[in-house]
């Protein structure tokens, strides 16, 4: 019996089989492979991508209401200190409160240590000493409201309350003296002389009750008229 034909049959079949396989099916196979790995990376990035469209419709949402605050924080900045609106800001807020400013000067120009130019700006403060009669609840009320209607950035630093005779009613009332700082912007690398910044002067005291012109170096808008009934 011939055993040689079916051995000759039986390596030509596996010898088919695996040309087969690494001519067609394994190539298939990779293919495969590689079309299913690409798919998983489409698929981290459609996620990614989600993602991010999913933030900037968040930002897109909050836009109108970050855009209001930071107009509104600009507002408290403004560019160069302003010492005329200032002073309407500040007697705006004693009248008010129903208390008189007495005195009101301003300290020299200087950068804020440690805060960096932004957009060709620096933060830059000044110091401002506040003198304000009347009595001890309008004196407080007076603080509060410096707080939300002043809108100017401001920190107050002291405050010192002193009993004062009130010539005018014969009667007692309060003096108040306030140390403070207000912030604003001014260019990078200016000074007094080519910010437009007058350099500052001693303020005088109110003599008889009299407060100097509007304008004048330490000196408040038209005094404030208590209101009839008080607050």
């Amino acid at each position: 019996m011939n055993v040689k034909a079916p051995l000759i049959t039986l390596a030509l079949v596996i010898l088919v089989g695996f040309a087969t396989y690494f001519f067609f099916i394994g190539p298939q196979l990779q293919e495969q492979a590689d079309l299913s790995s690409e798919q998983q990376n489409l698929q981290q990035q459609e996620a990614t991508l989600q993602a991010e469209i999913s933030m900037l419709k968040d930002l897109q949402a909050n836009q109108v209401r970050t855009r209001a605050q930071l107009n509104r924080i600009s507002s408290f900045l403004p560019d160069g200190p302003d010492q005329p609106g200032f002073l309407a800001s500040m007697q705006g807020v004693a009248d008010s409160a129903s208390v008189e400013v007495t005195d009101l000067s301003f300290g020299a120009p200087a950068d804020v240590e440690g805060a960096e130019p932004y957009n060709g700006l620096q933060l830059s403060e000044m110091t401002v000493s506040t003198t304000v009669k009347g009595d001890y609840f309008r004196l407080i009320d007076f603080l509060r409201r410096i707080e939300f209607q002043l809108g100017r950035a401001m920190i107050t630093q002291s405050v010192n309350l002193s009993p004062q005779s009130d010539e005018s009613t014969g009667g007692e009332t309060m003096s108040m003296g306030m140390e403070s700082v207000m912030y604003f912007y001014r260019p990078e690398g200016s000074d007094n002389a080519n910010n437009g910044i007058p350099t500052p002067e001693p303020s005088a005291s109110p003599s008889d009750g009299a407060t100097p012109a509007p304008g004048e170096s330490g000196a408040p808008a038209t005094p404030p008229t208590p209101d009839a009934g008080g607050q």
